[in-house]
């Protein structure tokens, strides 16, 4: 038994996908080694432990699973959501196709397995948003870096609890991460679920997309649907090494809602 100025150690699964090559591995790296791989190594799956301090309760250590991108390991990823306690979502700020399959691939392959557990979601490689040779490069293809209002039109689409950017390179928005997850899978047991709005991102998916590739071409960055997802987020968070938005209180709601999304995944199964 503990003593009684001990604090228990809580063990929680952390689940990080996205495509292959979009960030997740070096970020993951990062912030539990503190160093950036400069080789590039494909992930298969990957397990890392973190021990961090949560407000009130003391350490929390973090179990966290790197899943591999590969569409030849998803029957294996598969295996890996289970009892997950977060799902970290995962884009590259350079790669606008990785920022599709967040949406057309991962979110609804995440919430299949765990259709109540809360998002995250992480764009990941900020600093390739101004790294001239990126920019030259989706110039060619008619597309550019991922702007943050787009990071946060989609997490407000899945109703992902936080929005986050990062760079493992430059080390931005790295040191708190971990810390922020923590204390939001803390704070949710105190809460009901937030719904990750599933049922009317499948209505407007293909819409949207059609949407942004108009608005793109005048000029715009948003559409009047993404604005409004985008604005379900504060700031609460803004540091020159750091930036974090977070899902407003107001849309907590009851499980009710949060139970149609989980029947709506397994009739779309």
């Amino acid at each position: 038994m503990p003593g009684s100025g001990e604090h228990l150690t809580r063990r929680q699964k952390l689940c990080f996908v996205g495509d292959s090559r979009c960030g997740k591995t070096c970020l993951l790296t990062t912030t539990t080694k503190g160093s950036f791989p400069e080789a590039y190594e494909p992930t298969t799956f990957e397990n890392y432990v973190s021990d961090v301090d949560v407000s009130n309760i003391g350490r929390m250590e973090l179990e966290i699973w790197d899943t591999a991108g590969q569409e030849i390991y998803d029957n294996l990823r598969a295996l890996s959501y289970p009892d997950s306690q977060a799902l970290v979502l995962c884009f590259s700020i350079g790669d606008p196709l990785s920022y599709h399959n967040l949406l057309e691939k991962w979110l609804p392959e995440a919430t299949r397995f765990c259709p109540e557990t809360p998002i995250f979601v992480i764009g990941c490689k900020q600093d390739l948003r101004f790294d001239p040779k990126t920019i030259g490069e989706l110039q060619r293809c008619g597309q550019l870096p991922l702007t943050t209002a787009e990071g946060l039109a989609a997490a407000g689409r899945i109703g992902a609890r936080y929005y986050m950017e990062t760079s493992a390179k430059s080390g931005y928005g790295v040191d708190n991460l971990l810390v922020i997850i923590a204390e939001e899978i803390q704070r949710t047991r105190q809460l009901e679920p937030i719904t990750n709005l599933a049922r009317r991102f499948h209505e407007d998916a293909r819409v949207i997309n059609e949407e942004r590739r108009n608005f793109r071409a005048t000029g715009e960055i948003l559409t009047p649907r993404e604005k409004d997802y985008a604005s379900r987020y504060v700031r609460i968070m803004d540091e020159p090494s750091s930036t974090v938005w977070k899902l407003q209180e107001e849309q907590v709601v009851d499980k009710a809602v949060n139970a149609s999304r989980t029947s709506f995944f397994r009739k779309s199964s």
